[in-house]
């Protein structure tokens, strides 16, 4: 096998194993098979790119587009406004969403040929109907033979909700229609079965941003295809917009059952006209409380809700990143549209586009990645080819990123899942207790009213048992003999299970004053703001416990879970 035909060989191997692997792995909270299977994709599609210029003969090839400008001033002003923003770990998922979504730009806009493109989309659409069709399943959850799955209405296959399935199904959607085109019968068969097994999904999911965007997607293809055929475009474009509408308003029940999210818009853009620059990347949700109003604090009562999301990509970066960061956008995808040819392509992108006029599925990464995967393939097909003189250095140079680069980001890649293994296992502080021990203590406390090893103990013992009034008593009588750090947290910890999350922030306070350096009790009075909505004190505390403790694995789940 010579060079040409094993780097075409592991160009589909990882595309392959990208696309299947996304589409299958179920996507889990803090365990998240997806996003690690799309990040180590990315890697090796750069890799990939680098050994090809390091070892290419005489001259290496690269390609140039208009798009790619626009894909890096983006990711540049992102970057720069991290760092200039404070809170690093608030914006963490951010940057690594960026980071993520110009690797795979730059894996597959330089390593994807132009005979590529079909080949990708195909494989592409077709894990996406055998999703599709484990999500009708999912929907009736109907034993086959001996297998079964859970029933699950509305289906959400294997993502983490039926929007986000919704996205990944919308952004696939056009690319059946290539199925269909094809000469091979069974190609076409795959396409018409998408088709169908599509279109109840659709209807299962219940997906109001979901079946718009559907419909933007397919109006979009099929005015591209077939608009040479069409004798007066605008007559064309008037009737499907007004069947369109016929249709939304007689099923208007549906598209107005929830309108929350027109407060959500408003406060957001509240918010973005009050911070010319943005609150700062990935900083929407401890920021937004300050600006919610008190019509929407009344829906998402702030102690029972949090509003991670603006619901609305286009407003959360302009809330975020200012009005340079959503200009930038806005261009980028300006660019994509003004240069792309590919009806596929295009309607894809106009499709999930679309979609994030209301929803949150951006923030979801893998929406993202896919999304950047279209951009790449565009930009496959309008690029122009660019040589690079190689020398030794530069060859050496590129060598040294082929291992600098996996060396860096792979453990990276991987550190979710060590915090989760490490929290997962952590022994349940409630456990049995036996009541000849609680009797025993008691016996020695009547002997010695002011021993303080036995009020604590006892305060202990009965803390594991959940009795949470006789710990609280024992703890507080200890505290009047010997105050300490150890006893204050402990009664903060009994005051939050007994929900006075008031009380329990007085406690911690109380022991971070006499032991600054506790890292449980600070932990503990982020955990308590977390759950009462105050998402950027809880941030300051978890960074707190990581300037201790750099691996703390309890307050890095924590910041990962306040940017899901």
């Amino acid at each position: 096998m010579n060079g040409d035909k094993a780097e075409k060989f592991a160009f589909l191997l990882i595309v392959v194993l990208f696309f299947l692997s996304s589409a299958f792995f179920i996507d889990v909270k803090h365990y998240r098979l997806k996003l690690l299977t799309m990040e180590l994709s990315a890697v090796a599609l750069v890799v990939l790119f680098f050994l090809h210029a390091a070892f290419a003969k005489g001259k290496a090839t690269f390609k140039e587009n208009k798009l790619d400008i626009w894909v890096w001033l983006y990711f540049g002003y992102v970057i720069l406004r991290y760092a200039f923003y404070p809170d690093k770990s608030l914006s963490q998922m951010e940057i690594e969403k960026n980071i993520l979504c110009v690797g795979l730009y730059l894996g597959f806009s330089q390593t994807a040929g132009k005979h590529d493109i079909e080949s990708v989309l195909k494989i592409f659409s077709l894990s996406a109907i055998l999703v599709a069709l484990y999500g009708l399943w999912q929907n009736f959850g109907t034993p086959i033979l001996w297998f079964r799955v859970p029933r699950i209405s509305p289906p959400y296959a294997t993502f983490g909700n039926q929007n986000f399935f919704a996205a990944y199904l919308v952004i696939t959607l056009p690319f059946l229609f290539l199925l269909l085109s094809d000469k091979i019968p069974l190609l076409k068969i795959s396409g018409a079965i998408g088709l169908a097994v599509y279109t109840l999904d659709f209807i299962f999911i219940r997906s109001r941003g979901g079946i718009l965007s559907a419909f933007v997607s397919l109006f979009v293809f099929f005015y591209l295809k077939y608009k040479h055929k069409i004798r007066n475009v605008k007559v064309f474009i008037a009737a499907v917009f007004l069947l369109a509408g016929v249709g939304m308003y007689s099923t208007k029940k549906f598209w107005l059952r929830d309108t929350s999210r027109l407060l959500i818009w408003r406060d957001t853009i509240v918010m973005a006209v009050k911070n010319p620059f943005g609150v700062g990347p990935g900083a929407f949700a401890a920021s937004f409380p300050k600006y919610a109003s008190a019509r929407l604090k009344k829906i998402y009562p702030q102690k029972r809700y949090i509003v991670n999301f603006a619901h609305n990509e286009y407003l959360e970066i302009f809330a975020e990143l200012g009005p340079p960061g959503l200009a930038l956008f806005l261009i980028l995808i300006y660019v994509f549209f003004r240069n792309s040819r590919n009806p596929y392509l295009i309607a894809s992108a106009a499709g999930i586009l679309f979609h994030n006029l209301f929803s949150v599925n951006m923030r979801f990464i893998i929406s993202a990645g896919f999304l950047y995967v279209v951009f790449a393939l565009s930009a496959v097909e309008s690029a122009k080819k660019i040589t690079l003189e190689m020398n030794a250095f530069k060859r050496f140079f590129l060598l040294i990123l082929v291992f600098a680069v996996p060396r860096y980001f792979i453990p990276k890649i991987f550190e979710p899942i060590r915090v989760y293994r490490e929290t997962a296992h952590e022994p349940d502080f409630f456990e049995n207790v036996r009541q000849d021990e609680i009797s025993r203590l008691e016996g020695k406390l009547a002997e010695s009213p002011e021993n303080y090893d036995v009020l604590y103990r006892l305060g202990w013992l009965c803390a594991k048992k959940k009795e949470w009034q006789k710990a609280s008593e024992y703890f507080l009588r200890a505290a009047k003999i010997r105050p300490t750090a150890g006893l204050w947290n402990n009664l903060g910890n009994i005051f939050f299970e007994t929900g006075n999350r008031k009380k329990a922030i007085e406690c911690y306070k109380n022991a971070l004053k006499m032991n600054p350096d506790s890292v449980d009790a600070r932990f503990n009075l982020g955990y308590t703001y977390f759950y009462q909505g105050k998402l950027s004190q809880a941030a300051v505390c978890f960074n707190e416990v990581l300037k201790r403790d750099k691996n703390n694995a309890k307050a890095l789940m924590m910041l990962q879970k306040m940017k899901e």
